[in-house]
């Protein structure tokens, strides 16, 4: 199966996103192709969300068997739920979208469960989730946002 990966920033999430959904199919037993979407370059969730960039990314790699989009739910401010189950219903069969609670960094701390404190319950509270600790990133190397070495600013 060949399966691409949409994330809403490539240059960051993809050191994230590709090993949790290699260990999703190994524990599925299913063998996947997981790659990250080369091209185009998105930025932010607003344009992994966009309609017609989604329609455009499929229609340009139609040798792919599926396309997970994975994007920030992000407190659902902008509406990221309905957003993403529109793209499912438009390119049902093909996409699978998934919105992590509230980052997609949260996803890491399941490959890491057994070697750090933070626990699912408490990171789903937190607003900025990356913040609440640097072990995971550091375990797989993952370059680490500026300002998570702070504590999160009010909003």
């Amino acid at each position: 199966m060949k399966v691409t990966i949409i994330p809403e920033d490539q240059a960051l999430d993809r050191y994230i996103v590709k090993p949790v959904i290699e260990a999703m199919f190994a524990s599925l037993e299913r063998r996947a192709r997981v790659e990250v979407l080369p091209e185009p370059r998105l930025r932010g969730a607003s344009q992994a969300l966009n309609p017609e960039m989604v329609a455009a990314i499929v229609r340009n790699y139609p040798m792919e068997d599926l396309f997970l989009l994975l994007v920030d739910r992000d407190c659902n401010r902008e509406g990221n739920e309905a957003r993403a189950a529109r793209l499912e219903q438009d390119h049902a069969g093909k996409l699978i979208a998934a919105l992590a609670w509230q980052e997609v960094e949260v996803w890491l701390l399941a490959l890491y469960k057994d070697q750090i404190e933070v626990t699912q319950k408490s990171s789903k509270k937190e607003s900025r989730p990356r913040c609440l600790t640097s072990s995971p990133t550091r375990l797989a190397r993952v370059p680490v946002r500026s300002g998570c070495d702070q504590p999160p600013s009010p909003r």
